[in-house]
């Protein structure tokens, strides 16, 4: 998935010719009804190894009441700043709420 902030999204019109490599750990579990996750993500050029940057997501769901369930997500996305390429040579930074409702 390469990461909630979408920095490398084929969105973008594709054209990453030089390849992406992601590199990450993962580390979720649950507490106290919250179910959690947090990621760290190495990107690279898959032909080069060229950095590209890296990125840090945590993501966090509660139950609410039956049927409804609260989420909350954020991204940090910092670009190397040895990275030459057309692509992730911004930082970002993206948060969501969200209520989730399920039939």
């Amino acid at each position: 998935f390469n990461g909630y902030a979408d920095v490398f999204s084929s969105a973008r019109g594709g054209g990453l010719t030089p390849g992406l490599k992601d590199t990450y750990a993962l580390l979720g579990g649950t507490h106290a009804q919250v179910k959690w996750a947090v990621s760290y993500h190495s990107f690279e050029q898959e032909a080069s190894s060229d950095p590209y940057g890296t990125e840090i997501d945590f993501v966090a769901s509660r139950p609410i009441v039956e049927n409804v369930t609260g989420l909350i997500e954020y991204a940090q996305y910092t670009a190397d700043t040895g990275n030459t390429s057309d692509f992730g040579t911004s930082d970002v930074t993206k948060y969501w709420v969200r209520v989730d409702y399920q039939f």
